[in-house]
């Protein structure tokens, strides 16, 4: 699967330069947040795109703003994923080495706390006790999916979410819903 692209063309800087185009919508203004100058960062986005055999951004010249590609926006959640996880990383090490127990950041609903977390919890203490837990009420779907993939949330309990690229989604339950009712229905009562 790696021999698909260049891999000596993808590093953190041009990942990191891929973001910044993207969030701040042109070179200038990310040159300016990551501290390089204007051809720096287009030439990390330009070895980034020639790695991946594909234009990353449309660059109308000017003032325009640039967009992300279809190819842009694949590789923008990608890249997004890898920088969430390398700062995870650094954390999760320095934690260590600080002596504090890992800890594994969990997103839950009411539910998902009552039913599932007490008999997943004991499992886990059996066969890691040296891991902490951590508990999140989730309130906000779409925040819950950017703390995943920043790697605030090492996993989140949710229903009926909405596809996310950046996110792998495992099903869990299957929980049919049904409606009850009478069965004179049809003559109901005005």
């Amino acid at each position: 699967m790696t021999d698909l692209i260049d891999q000596s063309g993808i590093d953190l800087k041009a990942l990191r330069a891929l973001v910044a185009v993207a969030d701040l919508g042109s070179f200038r203004a990310a040159a300016r947040s990551l501290g390089y100058t204007q051809s720096a960062v287009s030439h990390q986005v330009g070895t980034l795109e020639r790695a991946l055999e594909a234009t990353l951004f449309t660059r109308p010249g000017g003032r325009g703003a640039v967009t992300l590609t279809p190819a842009g926006d694949v590789a923008y959640l990608r890249a997004r994923r890898v920088l969430g996880e390398v700062e995870t990383l650094g954390a999760d090490v320095a934690a260590l080495q600080r002596g504090q127990t890992p800890t594994l950041r969990i997103g839950v609903f009411q539910t998902a706390t009552t039913e599932l977390m007490p008999r997943a919890l004991r499992a886990l203490r059996e066969q890691r006790p040296d891991v902490a837990v951590s508990l999140s009420e989730i309130r906000d779907p779409a925040l819950t999916m950017d703390r995943l993939a920043t790697g605030e949330l090492d996993l989140a309990f949710m229903v009926n979410v909405e596809p996310d690229e950046r996110i792998r989604s495992i099903p869990l339950l299957d929980d049919p819903w049904v409606i009850l009712t009478r069965r004179e229905i049809g003559r109901a009562h005005v």
